[in-house]
């Protein structure tokens, strides 16, 4: 940081754009991660200047306990580092294909700006898995119906995709019950349980069963 001012990415508007320092404040005590070493840290509340919104940075360094320089001082050994306390950034699920990874990514980034466009992002989401499962229908409700009478997902998460897919039409339309922050979290967990399902948890199945086939291989005999 220089200046006052850093860029990052912020976790509330999705942006990677410039903060300004708004304040800082020492541990009262140093931490103690393992014998010998201490762990020093000074925390920063910065101000997104995209959507004045706060994100607060912890940032520290390691000293030496038994070491010290020649002024007295215990000697740096390691630092400084930084990360965000908060917001928490969500990301992406990995192994998603290329269209439903692009529209996800993007109702993740509008989470914080707009629960309308995060709903209408999640529709998108869901209309990007049933193209890439080769769902028909003439519309997104008949082809969700299709997905969740099909083998590919069990019944309770083809609930939450008639649950999604209210939700979306909420943010796409002009309605006296909007979307709401407070409907964010539970929308993004529904579709993110019904991606885990369909290509996270596969792949990772796949990659402990190719682990396993390793493991189990016979040894060659010696020559």
């Amino acid at each position: 940081m220089s200046n006052g001012r850093t860029v990052m990415l912020c976790g509330h508007c999705g942006n990677r754009t410039a903060f300004e320092a708004r304040g800082t404040c020492p541990s009262s005590q140093p931490e103690h991660p393992v014998e010998g070493l201490e762990k020093h840290a000074l925390w920063l509340l910065l101000e997104c200047l995209c959507c004045s919104k706060p994100t607060l940075v912890e940032r520290w360094h390691l000293e030496d306990t038994n070491s010290y320089d020649d002024s007295g001082e215990q000697e740096k050994v390691a630092g400084p580092f930084e990360a965000v306390c908060f917001p928490t950034i969500s990301t992406a699920l990995d192994n998603l294909p290329d269209a439903v990874a692009r529209a996800y990514g993007e109702a993740l980034k509008v989470r914080h700006v707009s629960p309308s466009a995060c709903a209408v992002m999640v529709g998108r989401t869901l209309e990007a898995v049933r193209k890439h499962e080769q769902v028909a229908g003439r519309s997104l409700a008949d082809t969700l119906r299709d997905l969740a009478n099909s083998d590919k997902i069990p019944p309770r998460l083809g609930q939450m995709t008639q649950q999604l897919r209210a939700i979306r039409n909420l943010g796409a339309h002009a309605a006296e019950d909007e979307v709401s922050e407070s409907d964010v979290p539970i929308i993004l967990d529904f579709v993110g349980a019904i991606l885990e399902y369909l290509y996270v948890a596969p792949a990772k199945i796949d990659a402990v069963e190719e682990r396993l086939t390793g493991a189990v291989q016979p040894a060659k005999p010696a020559e």
